[in-house]
């Protein structure tokens, strides 16, 4: 029987062999699939705060009978200050309305008025207790003997003078009324009751000697007696 020698297939196959690992040295590595990007999206970062604005200097105090504002140069309000705040209160308020700080003295009482504290800010004065000649329910008097503050804001009486106005230009504003003294004329405006002559009136008391106004105050009977 003729038999097939082995050693004639054997190259072949081992061709074949080769040839297949040579194909698979040569493929590339196997490709890692890449995870899907987040699809959340990021925070955005927080805005800024927007800034507080600084509130607009004072420009202005009135003294009325019911109390003091204070203004700025648009006539905006900064403060209401009502006669009945405690005066501790009413100290701190209006140095920060203002932004000034007051003088302070101590007057020694009299037969007619206790031991008092005056706070000043130049011309205008704020007098702790009001004593005997404050309006009802005071718990200070406000007293101006000048024309601006010690930084230079202007006061004004709430009928619209000053301190230093001649007395014929305020004698012929509305709603003032004034008794001459002989040596000085009272000045009586931004009066609380239904008459001047009614011995309870009381709202701005002012006095003017050679020819101008000296000084005012509020809230103050027109009449009284020590």
């Amino acid at each position: 029987m003729t038999r097939t020698p082995a050693l004639r297939t054997a190259p072949a196959l081992l061709s074949i062999v080769l040839s297949t690992l040579v194909i698979a040295g040569c493929a590339g590595p196997t490709p890692v699939a890449t995870p899907a990007a987040d699809a959340t999206p990021t925070a955005s970062a927080e805005a800024a705060p927007t800034p507080t604005p600084e509130p607009a200097p004072a420009a202005l105090i009135t003294v009325a009978a019911t109390g003091v504002t204070v203004t700025d140069t648009d006539g905006v309000v900064l403060l209401q200050l009502a006669y009945s705040v405690d005066p501790d209160t009413a100290l701190t308020q209006l140095s920060e309305a203002l932004g000034e700080t007051p003088t302070a003295l101590v007057e020694a009482g009299t037969v007619c008025s206790a031991e008092t504290t005056v706070s000043s800010w130049g011309g205008m004065h704020l007098y702790d207790p009001p004593g005997f000649a404050a309006g009802p329910g005071a718990m200070f008097l406000m007293t101006v003997d000048g024309a601006s503050t010690t930084g230079g804001i202007p006061i004004v009486a709430s009928a619209g003078f000053s301190v230093g106005d001649a007395i014929a230009s305020v004698a012929a504003l509305g709603g003032v009324s004034t008794v001459d003294n002989g040596g000085w004329i009272s000045v009586y405006s931004d009066l609380q009751v239904a008459s001047v002559d009614d011995p309870e009136a009381w709202g701005v008391s002012s006095f003017a000697q050679s020819g101008a106004i000296v000084q005012f105050s509020a809230p103050a009977y027109f009449y009284y007696d020590c």
